[in-house]
Protein backbone atom coordinates (compact mmCIF):
# COMPACT_ATOMS: atom_id res chain seq x y z
CA UNK A 1 0.00 0.00 0.00
CA UNK A 2 1.31 3.24 -0.78
CA UNK A 3 -1.02 5.51 1.75
CA UNK A 4 -0.29 4.88 5.89
CA UNK A 5 -2.38 6.34 8.24
CA UNK A 6 -2.28 6.81 12.25
CA UNK A 7 -4.32 8.27 14.76
CA UNK A 8 -3.07 11.08 17.26
CA UNK A 9 -4.64 12.94 20.17
CA UNK A 10 -3.98 16.67 21.10
CA UNK A 11 -0.25 17.18 22.69
CA UNK A 12 3.34 16.61 21.45
CA UNK A 13 4.50 13.50 19.87
CA UNK A 14 7.39 12.40 18.44
CA UNK A 15 7.01 11.01 15.03
CA UNK A 16 8.48 10.05 11.43
CA UNK A 17 7.61 8.92 7.47
CA UNK A 18 7.23 5.20 7.76
CA UNK A 19 7.50 5.40 3.91
CA UNK A 20 9.32 8.09 1.28
CA UNK A 21 6.64 10.51 1.42
CA UNK A 22 5.08 11.68 -2.16
CA UNK A 23 5.63 14.95 -1.50
CA UNK A 24 8.77 17.01 -0.27
CA UNK A 25 7.90 19.34 2.37
CA UNK A 26 5.95 18.80 5.93
CA UNK A 27 3.47 21.15 5.05
CA UNK A 28 2.80 19.54 1.44
CA UNK A 29 2.23 16.34 3.01
CA UNK A 30 0.48 17.37 6.40
CA UNK A 31 -1.46 20.64 5.55
CA UNK A 32 -4.61 18.83 3.68
CA UNK A 33 -4.57 15.92 6.17
CA UNK A 34 -4.31 17.93 9.97
CA UNK A 35 -5.46 21.55 9.08
CA UNK A 36 -4.19 24.82 8.95
CA UNK A 37 -0.16 24.83 10.05
CA UNK A 38 0.22 27.14 13.15
CA UNK A 39 -3.50 26.94 14.33
CA UNK A 40 -4.15 22.72 14.50
CA UNK A 41 -0.63 21.75 13.94
CA UNK A 42 3.38 22.57 14.03
CA UNK A 43 6.20 20.69 13.82
CA UNK A 44 9.84 20.86 14.60
CA UNK A 45 12.80 19.41 13.67
CA UNK A 46 15.47 18.36 16.25
CA UNK A 47 17.40 21.77 16.32
CA UNK A 48 14.31 23.55 16.65
CA UNK A 49 13.55 24.55 12.33
CA UNK A 50 10.02 24.71 12.08
CA UNK A 51 9.65 26.27 8.63
CA UNK A 52 9.93 24.86 5.48
CA UNK A 53 10.47 21.56 6.85
CA UNK A 54 11.75 18.40 4.83
CA UNK A 55 9.69 15.71 5.38
CA UNK A 56 12.17 12.57 4.52
CA UNK A 57 11.94 9.01 5.60
CA UNK A 58 13.50 7.67 8.79
CA UNK A 59 14.09 11.54 10.31
CA UNK A 60 12.32 12.47 13.71
CA UNK A 61 10.17 15.48 14.45
CA UNK A 62 8.17 16.78 16.82
CA UNK A 63 4.41 17.63 16.18
CA UNK A 64 1.76 19.34 18.41
CA UNK A 65 -1.62 19.28 17.67
CA UNK A 66 -4.48 20.88 19.34
CA UNK A 67 -7.17 18.49 18.53
CA UNK A 68 -8.03 14.62 17.58
CA UNK A 69 -6.62 14.26 14.05
CA UNK A 70 -5.61 11.07 11.74
CA UNK A 71 -2.58 11.36 9.99
CA UNK A 72 -2.17 9.66 6.28
CA UNK A 73 0.70 10.27 4.15
CA UNK A 74 1.07 8.63 0.54
CA UNK A 75 4.31 7.29 -0.55
CA UNK A 76 6.94 4.54 -1.50
CA UNK A 77 7.79 1.95 1.69
CA UNK A 78 11.13 0.15 2.13
CA UNK A 79 10.63 -3.31 -0.10
CA UNK A 80 12.89 -6.23 0.39
CA UNK A 81 14.71 -5.62 -2.97
CA UNK A 82 15.91 -2.38 -1.57
CA UNK A 83 16.66 -1.74 1.99
CA UNK A 84 18.97 0.94 1.99
CA UNK A 85 16.38 3.23 2.97
CA UNK A 86 15.76 1.42 6.04
CA UNK A 87 19.94 2.52 7.19
CA UNK A 88 19.81 5.30 9.64
CA UNK A 89 22.28 7.23 9.86
CA UNK A 90 23.51 8.67 13.84
CA UNK A 91 25.94 11.06 14.17
CA UNK A 92 28.28 11.26 17.46
CA UNK A 93 25.65 12.53 20.39
CA UNK A 94 21.92 12.61 19.93
CA UNK A 95 19.60 11.55 17.04
CA UNK A 96 16.29 11.87 16.73
CA UNK A 97 15.21 9.11 14.31
CA UNK A 98 12.37 7.22 13.17
CA UNK A 99 11.01 3.79 12.20
CA UNK A 100 11.74 3.88 8.32
CA UNK A 101 9.71 0.83 7.98
CA UNK A 102 5.87 -0.25 8.05
CA UNK A 103 6.56 -2.60 10.76
CA UNK A 104 7.23 -2.86 14.29
CA UNK A 105 10.35 -3.69 15.15
CA UNK A 106 12.32 -5.34 18.46
CA UNK A 107 15.47 -3.46 19.47
CA UNK A 108 17.56 -6.56 20.17
CA UNK A 109 16.89 -7.57 16.56
CA UNK A 110 19.00 -3.82 15.03
CA UNK A 111 22.66 -4.40 13.73
CA UNK A 112 24.95 -1.13 14.16
CA UNK A 113 27.46 -0.60 11.82
CA UNK A 114 30.33 1.66 12.88
CA UNK A 115 32.44 4.49 9.81
CA UNK A 116 34.55 1.32 9.27
CA UNK A 117 31.85 -1.21 8.70
CA UNK A 118 32.58 -2.98 11.37
CA UNK A 119 28.82 -5.29 12.70
CA UNK A 120 27.42 -5.55 15.94
CA UNK A 121 24.60 -6.45 17.35
CA UNK A 122 22.50 -4.03 19.54
CA UNK A 123 23.68 -6.07 22.82
CA UNK A 124 27.09 -6.04 21.25
CA UNK A 125 27.37 -2.45 20.25
CA UNK A 126 26.10 -0.96 23.73
CA UNK A 127 28.70 -3.07 25.32
CA UNK A 128 31.77 -1.60 23.20
CA UNK A 129 30.39 1.69 24.12
CA UNK A 130 29.15 2.49 20.74
CA UNK A 131 25.78 3.47 21.62
CA UNK A 132 23.79 3.88 24.61
CA UNK A 133 21.74 0.95 25.75
CA UNK A 134 18.03 3.08 25.40
CA UNK A 135 16.18 3.95 22.22
CA UNK A 136 13.97 6.92 23.62
CA UNK A 137 10.35 7.19 22.84
CA UNK A 138 7.82 9.51 24.21
CA UNK A 139 3.96 8.83 24.93
CA UNK A 140 1.62 10.82 26.73
CA UNK A 141 3.74 13.71 27.31
CA UNK A 142 6.83 11.67 28.80
CA UNK A 143 9.96 10.07 27.54
CA UNK A 144 10.27 6.32 28.35
CA UNK A 145 12.91 3.52 27.42
CA UNK A 146 11.18 1.57 24.41
CA UNK A 147 11.96 -1.90 23.24
CA UNK A 148 10.38 -1.55 20.35
CA UNK A 149 9.98 0.80 17.64
CA UNK A 150 6.87 1.29 15.83
CA UNK A 151 5.40 3.27 12.53
CA UNK A 152 5.25 6.48 12.63
CA UNK A 153 7.04 6.63 15.91
CA UNK A 154 10.15 9.20 16.87
CA UNK A 155 13.16 7.82 18.82
CA UNK A 156 16.09 9.68 20.10
CA UNK A 157 19.41 7.94 20.04
CA UNK A 158 22.66 8.64 21.73
CA UNK A 159 26.25 7.26 20.18
CA UNK A 160 29.38 7.66 20.92
CA UNK A 161 30.89 8.00 17.44
CA UNK A 162 29.13 7.94 13.83
CA UNK A 163 26.77 4.72 13.36
CA UNK A 164 24.80 3.16 10.42
CA UNK A 165 21.53 1.12 12.38
CA UNK A 166 19.95 -1.53 10.07
CA UNK A 167 16.21 -1.76 10.51
CA UNK A 168 14.65 -4.88 8.81
CA UNK A 169 11.36 -6.72 9.50
CA UNK A 170 11.36 -9.33 11.57
CA UNK A 171 9.51 -12.24 12.80
CA UNK A 172 7.53 -11.48 16.31
CA UNK A 173 10.18 -12.35 19.14
CA UNK A 174 8.56 -15.14 21.24
CA UNK A 175 8.84 -13.92 25.19
CA UNK A 176 8.79 -17.45 26.57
Amino acid sequence: DHRLSKNYWPGWHLFGAALDPTQDTMNENLDEVLGVWGDVWIAYSAGGAFQDLPLDIGIGYYLALSQNKTLSLEGNPVISSDFSDADLQLDKGWNLKANPIVTIVDKSTLEVLDENGDSKSWNDAVLSGWIAPHIIGFFEDSHYPAEQIVPFGGYWFHTSRELTVKVRPHLPLDDS
